[in-house]
C-alpha cells in the first residue's frame, strides 16, 4: 500500500528529532504479521524541494525561499503502546533530509518541465524510492528491521520553528517476505488530494475487517475542498470495498449536515477551517471484498 501524506510545519510542531523522546508530526503504524521477514520501509520524494516548477510529485511549497525545511522519518521496533514512542522504544532507523533547491541535485537528467508521470522516464521514477536501511541520509540505521510481529511506529516530523512555514509532500510503502504487512495512520493522517487527470483523486481510506460487521465506521475530515480554482460541484465521496457508495449521515462544525448516499459537496470552500464527521453503518452481514 502506498499512502500520500502532507507535512505542514504550521500545524504539526515537533520536538526531540532523531531521539526516542521525539514528539509531534504524524505517526503511522506498520503492522507486521507472525512469520513475516525482511521488512523494508521506503520513502518516495522525501526531501523538501524548493525548486518550484513542476507539480509532478504533488508540489512542495514554502512561504520563504530561505527556509531549510528538514524532514525526519523515524522507525521504531514493535510497541505494545504504539501511540507513545517515548516509553523505551528501540529506534531502528532515522532518515534526516535537508531541504534541496531542486530535484536536479539528486536525479541526473531531471526536467522541471515534466507535468505528469507519463512525461518522466519510469527508470527515473523508480530511483526516487529511497530505502531507509540504505539511504544516503540515514542516521544510525540498523542492518535489518526484523523484530518479530507487532506494530512498528513510524514518526514523520519536520524540524519546527515559529518562523518557518512549508509543506513537504511524500509517500511511503513497505515490503516484506511472508504474510503481508500493512501501513496505516495511528490517530490521524495528513492527505494531500492532488487532482489527477480527469478531475478526481482516489486513495485507500480504511481497511475494515469482517469482525467489524454491525458497527459504525466514523470518518472525520478536516478542511476538505479548501482549494483555489475549484467549482461548486466539487465533492468528497466514500466508496465501499465493492465500488458502491454507501449511505451515511454527516455533520460539520459550520452547522451543515445531511444523510443519504455518502457524497458531500465541498465546493466554494464551504468547509474552510471546519471538521466534517461522517458515520457509515456497516451491515451485519458485511463481508470483505479482499485484503
Amino acid at each position: 500500500m502506498v499512502t500520500i501524506r502532507r507535512m505542514d510545519k504550521r500545524q504539526r510542531p515537533s520536538s526531540g528529532w532523531g531521539t526516542v523522546a521525539a514528539e509531534g508530526g504524524y505517526l503511522y503504524g506498520i503492522e507486521v504479521a507472525e512469520g513475516a521477514s525482511a521488512l523494508s520501509v521506503e520513502i518516495f520524494d522525501g526531501p523538501f524541494y524548493d525548486g518550484g516548477g513542476s507539480f509532478l510529485f504533488a508540489g512542495d511549497s514554502t512561504m520563504s525561499s530561505n527556509d531549510n525545511i528538514v524532514t525526519w522519518f523515524m522507525l521504531y521496533g514493535p510497541d505494545p503502546t504504539p501511540l507513545d514512542t517515548t516509553d523505551g522504544n528501540e529506534l531502528l532507523c532515522s532518515v534526516r533530509y535537508e531541504s534541496r533547491d531542486n530535484r536536479a541535485e539528486d536525479f541526473a537528467g531531471w526536467d522541471s518541465g515534466w507535468d505528469s508521470f507519463d512525461d518522466a522516464p519510469q527508470a527515473l521514477l523508480a530511483t526516487m524510492w529511497d530505502s531507509m536501511a540504505s539511504s544516503a541520509d540515514r542516521e544510525g540505521c540498523l542492518g535489518n528491521f526484523d523484530r518479530g510481529p507487532g506494530v512498528y511506529p513510524l514518526r514523520v516530523m519536520v524540524e519546527h520553528s515559529d518562523t518557518q512555514k512549508g509543506r513537504n509532500k511524500y509517500s511511503l510503502r513497505i515490503n516484506n517476505g511472508g504474510p503481508k504487512s500493512y501501513i496505516y495512520g495511528l490517530g490521524d493522517i495528513g492527505i494531500y488530494a492532488n487532482v489527477e487527470e480527469g478531475g478526481t483523486s482516489e486513495f485507500y481510506l480504511a481497511r475494515v475487517e469482517e469482525k467489524h460487521a454491525g458497527k459504525d465506521l466514523i470518518i472525520e475530515l478536516w478542511d476538505p475542498g479548501d482549494i483555489s480554482g475549484g467549482n461548486n460541484s466539487d465533492n468528497v465521496r466514500i466508496f465501499d470495498g465493492f465500488g458502491s457508495i454507501p449511505d451515511c449521515t454527516w455533520s460539520a462544525t459550520n452547522g451543515n449536515s445531511g444523510s443519504g448516499p455518502c457524497i458531500i459537496i465541498t465546493g466554494g470552500k464551504v468547509f474552510n477551517g471546519h471538521l466534517i464527521t461522517m458515520t457509515v453503518s456497516i451491515p451485519s452481514d458485511y463481508t470483505c471484498a479482499g485484503d
